[in-house]
């Protein structure tokens, strides 16, 4: 199942808008996130990002750099709230 919404996040002291795709599974829940501000370009050059809820990027397949990791534990707390 497939719920979409808007939520805004706080990243470094400024509120940034978004779009969440958040995607269930028995046990999973994976967020896609699209970014509707371009003052995160230089952490998201495509200005989107994903990642599991329940294992936080543990399986990722690629480093995660700090400031990314920031960003999505700010992502990953309002979408939380939201939900």
């Amino acid at each position: 199942m497939t719920n979409v919404f808007n939520i805004e996040f706080q990243y470094k002291g400024l509120i940034y808008p978004a779009l969440i795709s958040l995607r269930s599974t028995k046990e999973e829940y994976t967020v896609y996130a699209q970014i509707l501000n371009d003052g995160l370009l230089n952490i998201l050059p495509e200005g989107e990002i994903h990642f599991r809820i329940s294992n936080n990027l543990r399986k990722a397949s690629e480093p995660v750099q700090s400031t990314k990791m920031e960003l999505i534990r700010a992502i990953r707390e309002s979408v939380l709230k939201h939900l």
